[in-house]
């Protein structure tokens, strides 16, 4: 009884992870598009992984630029000495 209860868990546990062999892995990559680094990372390290694991990998690549903006508005025209007259 014990070695039937054994083959049993045994077959069970091959089919689960037969099952969960066919799921991919979702990988998300946010990378910066002009950045050096990201470049040289995207080139050396994910092209590589990716060529040998690509059947597993369910990869989404999103480009994004940082940015940051201010907004002055300075007037040439329009002095300090100008504004108490």
């Amino acid at each position: 009884m014990k070695k039937l209860l054994c083959a049993v868990a045994l077959l069970s546990a091959l089919c689960l992870s037969q099952a969960r062999a066919t799921d991919k892995l979702k990988v998300t990559i946010y990378y910066e598009t002009l950045c050096p680094a990201c470049m040289n990372f995207i080139l050396t390290g994910l092209y590589p992984a990716y060529s040998e694991l690509g059947s597993y990998l369910d990869l989404e690549m999103v480009p994004y630029q940082w940015v940051s903006l201010t907004y002055k508005y300075y007037d040439k025209h329009m002095t300090k000495s100008s504004c108490t007259d």
